[in-house]
């Protein structure tokens, strides 16, 4: 498989590393799929061909050091900028992200509700509302639910335990909808790995990779193949997905379930609620309202047709 064969310009350098760092940012936040920004930013389906490229004929080249035809077969003028901003968000908003969660959590929850809503009324544009796609999005929102409703389980930090549940989350972090950090939260992985990247552990950070490695080449070309094939329902499904796991990431939560983990209280369980007195209803609105417009912002960047400003455009030209 051979690259894209068109004209690179620096502006879409600059967009992918901006995509990636987008992406990046999305996955450490549990209830946030890397996946959706991908594809609300434009980036989804060459992502996954890209990974599809990886087969026996690219390490057969490999394995005969012949780079020129490895960098030929790859489409590395995507991947590179992409991965690098994975990288740089994942290195550099990590100590962000896991302090505005332990101390900021509402707040930040609303940043990311907007950018999840935005993604929504903009994947719905991409979507033929037939009767089968009106099935899957149905599946795809009580799939999502159910999801969210599960019970982190208290499992050991073995590098096996850490593969494998890498191996799973890294399959939802590339499938719209579907949070790859909720799931090593549910695995009872997240802080643990979360932990390992801040403070450089590079034994841990090898064995996730290696998971994370085996679960992305295997899964994407299953997604690749059914986005090939079916890709109105596949979309619709992953809207679904989207709209049923949306309440997770609502900014106001009410503990249901914790337990105290030596000196630690831990939430197992929670649910959405109203703002109570006093909370920071206001920031939280200002910062949904803000990733609501980002995301449209660079949906429109790449599309050109957002919905929601061409429908802004419309109405002040009526006015």
């Amino acid at each position: 498989m051979t690259q894209p064969d068109t004209n690179e310009s620096v502006k879409e350098y600059v967009y992918r590393f901006v995509a990636g760092l987008c992406m990046g940012a999305a996955d450490v936040v549990p209830g946030v799929s890397g996946g959706t920004i991908a594809f609300v930013l434009g980036v989804y389906d060459r992502l996954i061909q890209a990974i599809r490229s990886v087969n026996v004929a690219l390490v057969q080249k490999a394995l005969r050091l012949d780079f020129k035809a490895v960098f030929t077969h790859l489409d590395w003028k995507f991947l590179l900028p992409l991965g690098l901003g994975i990288v740089a968000s994942l290195l550099s908003l990590v100590h962000l992200v896991s302090w505005a969660l332990e101390n900021a959590q509402a707040p930040l929850f609303a940043f990311f509700f907007g950018l999840i809503l935005a993604s929504l009324i903009s994947l719905s544009g991409h979507i033929r509302w037939n009767v089968s796609a009106i099935c899957g999005g149905a599946v795809g929102a009580i799939l999502g639910y159910l999801i969210i409703q599960l019970v982190p389980v208290d499992m050991p930090n073995t590098s096996l335990v850490v593969f494998f549940s890498m191996a799973i989350a890294i399959c939802a972090m590339i499938l719209p909808g579907v949070s790859g950090s909720f799931l090593l939260l549910i695995m009872g992985q997240y802080t643990f790995i979360i932990t390992a990247i801040k403070e450089f552990d590079l034994k841990i950070a090898a064995v996730a990779v290696g998971g994370a490695a085996v679960g992305l080449l295997s899964f994407s070309k299953l997604l690749g193949w059914l986005l090939d094939r079916y890709r109105n329902v596949v979309v619709a499904t992953m809207t679904g997905f989207i709209l049923g796991s949306a309440p997770k990431i609502w900014p106001f939560r009410h503990v249901d379930l914790e337990v105290i983990k030596g000196d630690e209280l831990i939430v197992l369980k929670d649910s959405p609620r109203l703002p109570l007195e006093g909370e920071s209803a206001a920031l939280c609105l200002l910062l949904g309202l803000v990733g609501f417009l980002v995301l449209s912002a660079l949906d429109q960047f790449h599309t050109r047709n957002n919905p929601v400003l061409r429908r802004l455009r419309a109405t002040k030209k009526k006015a």
